[in-house]
C-alpha cells in the first residue's frame, strides 16, 4: 500500500509502521517523516463537516473504584522466607497479563485499521487508486495522496498501479480474468479463487484494490469484508517479516563491521610497534 509523504511528496511503499495512541505513524522510505494516521478519520469527515447538535448533560458517574494495592515483595515472605512458588506464580501472572495487553492492543488497531479501509458510503467520483470518495475541492487524494489531474492522464489499466509487477504479468492477467468473471456472475465460489490465486501468487495489493471498489458500491458484502481483512493481514504479517529480517540483517553487518575495525586497529599497532622495534635496533647498532 502507497503513501504519500506529506514533508517531501515522495509516494511509494511506508518504511516502517508506528502504532500511536490515535492510530499509526507511517515512515516515508524517502525521507524518513512520520506521518501520522489517524485512525477512523474517514469515517470521521462528514461529521465533522455537519453542524454541531447540543448534547444533553451526561448523567454523573459514580467514583471509580479505589484500584487494587500492587503485591509487594512482603506477600511472598513467611517467616522471614521468601515464598518462591508465589512469587513464581506471580510473575508468570502478570506475563500472562502483560501479553494480553498487547494482543488487545493489536487487535484494537487492525481493527481501526479495517474500518479505515473500507470505503468511505456517498455519491461522487472516487479515487482510482483506493476507491476513496473524492471532494470537489480535493487535488490529491486524502486517503493514498495520489493526485487526480496525473491520474485522469492514464487510460483504464494504464495507470502504474494497474499495471502487473515485474516478473509476474502472467498471474496478473490471470488474477483479472478471474476478477471479471466474478464481476460478471457474482458468486461466493467465484470470489473465493480469485482471492485464493491472488494469495498464492502474492498479489495482494491488486486483491485489496478491488475489493475496495467491491465494498465501495456494496458495503453489506460481508464475505468482500472478510476477504479484504484476510489479505490486509497478510501484508501485515509480511511488513513485520521484513521489518525482522531487516533487523537481523544490521545487526549482523554492525557486527561484522565491529570485528573488522577491531582486526584494522589491531594491525595497525602491531604494525606500529614493529616499525618501532625496528628503528630502536638500527639505532642500537649505528650507537655500537
Amino acid at each position: 500500500m502507497d503513501i504519500r509523504c506529506k514533508n517531501c511528496q515522495h509516494i511509494g511503499p511506508a518504511a516502517d509502521v508506528r502504532p500511536t495512541a490515535s492510530g499509526v505513524e507511517l515512515i516515508c522510505a524517502n525521507c524518513g517523516h512520520a506521518n501520522p494516521l489517524e485512525v477512523g478519520a474517514t469515517q470521521a469527515e462528514p461529521a465533522e463537516r455537519a453542524a454541531p447538535v447540543p448534547r444533553a448533560p451526561e448523567p454523573k458517574q459514580p467514583p471509580a473504584p479505589t484500584p487494587a494495592r500492587l503485591p509487594s515483595m512482603g506477600d511472598f515472605q513467611a517467616a522471614g522466607e521468601i515464598d518462591i512458588e508465589k512469587a513464581r506464580a506471580f510473575a508468570n501472572a502478570e506475563k500472562a497479563r502483560s501479553k494480553q495487553a498487547e494482543v488487545s492492543y493489536v487487535e484494537e488497531i487492525s481493527e481501526k485499521m479495517m474500518e479505515r479501509l473500507i470505503p468511505e458510503q456517498g455519491e461522487g467520483p472516487r479515487c482510482r487508486k483506493c476507491a476513496h470518495l473524492l471532494e470537489p475541492s480535493d487535488n490529491n487524494c486524502r486517503r493514498c495522496g495520489l493526485n487526480i489531474a496525473d491520474a485522469h492522464r492514464y487510460a483504464e489499466g494504464d495507470a502504474p498501479w494497474e499495471r502487473a509487477p515485474r516478473g509476474q504479468e502472467a498471474a496478473f492477467e490471470q488474477a483479472m480474468l478471474l476478477w471479471n468473471a466474478v464481476s460478471e456472475r457474482w458468486s461466493d465460489e467465484r470470489l473465493d479463487n480469485f482471492v485464493a490465486f491472488v494469495r498464492e501468487e502474492k498479489l495482494n495489493e491488486l486483491g485489496i484494490r478491488l475489493l475496495r471498489f467491491r465494498l465501495a458500491d456494496h458495503p453489506d458484502d460481508m464475505r468482500a469484508v472478510a476477504h479484504l481483512q484476510e489479505l490486509v493481514s497478510m501484508m501485515q504479517s509480511r511488513v513485520v517479516v521484513a521489518r525482522a529480517q531487516a533487523e537481523v540483517s544490521a545487526q549482523q553487518f554492525g557486527e561484522g563491521v565491529a570485528r573488522t575495525r577491531t582486526i584494522l586497529v589491531g594491525a595497525t599497532v602491531v604494525g606500529w610497534v614493529g616499525i618501532f622495534l625496528l628503528f630502536l635496533f638500527l639505532f642500537m647498532n649505528n650507537c655500537g
